[in-house]
């Protein structure tokens, strides 16, 4: 949502939840909208985190070999918890109160299906396509780095935040989410993010 201003219309509205959009200025895939409406037209075709095959199926040959390729990443344990408490605010789903019984609950988090890695957004035919990434842990300065090589200026108090759990406040410290299982589950998970930003293994440094 940051950069999106630079690939729409001067004056669009930035939103959450918001239509797909594919003008001359650039590209915005849709968020948030169900899955009964995403096929309702050819603009939705874009959507968040559409995988890099899908993606290289609805641009140009000259788009896909020009453009550059930046993600956002963050310290894959703290991201796993992360996402653990976000999909049960989203689905409005019970946390166990007893810690011991909600440690097991996010191994199986881990190992279901609705689970996301990334990989497919991030590598195409097993090759990995990103140029440059935004860490979560160094926001402020890798948008400025990056914002810089693009070649547009953004002025980082209008940083979004668009999910802000309460949960987070009462949260437990990161490695305590993580036995044995859950460790391995997770470097297993999260592999190409080990293997390219160089993040620590051990869950108490996250």
């Amino acid at each position: 949502m940051l950069f999106q201003p630079f690939c729409t219309p001067s004056g669009h509205l930035v939103t959450e939840r918001c239509e797909g959009l594919n003008t001359s200025f650039g590209i915005v895939g849709h968020r948030l909208l169900d899955a009964a409406s995403n096929a309702a037209d050819a603009v939705r075709k874009f959507r968040a985190h559409l995988p890099a095959d899908k993606i290289k199926e609805v641009l140009t040959k000259d788009q896909w070999n020009n453009y550059f390729w930046f993600t956002a990443v963050r310290n894959p344990f703290s991201r796993c918890v992360s996402g653990y408490y976000c999909e049960k605010a989203a689905y409005k789903l019970g946390i166990p109160e007893n810690f011991a019984a909600l440690k097991r609950d996010f191994v199986s988090y881990l190992k279901s299906p609705s689970f996301q890695n990334d990989e497919n957004v991030t590598h195409r035919e097993g090759e990995f396509i990103i140029q440059d990434a935004i860490r979560f842990e160094t926001i402020h300065d890798d948008i400025s780095r990056i914002a810089k090589k693009i070649g547009v200026e953004k002025d980082l108090a209008e940083l979004p935040v668009t999910k802000r759990l309460a949960s987070r406040e009462t949260r437990r410290p990161t490695a305590d989410y993580y036995l044995d299982e859950a460790r391995e589950l997770v470097l297993t998970q999260m592999k190409w993010v080990f293997e390219h930003y160089d993040y620590s293994t051990n869950p108490r440094d996250a």
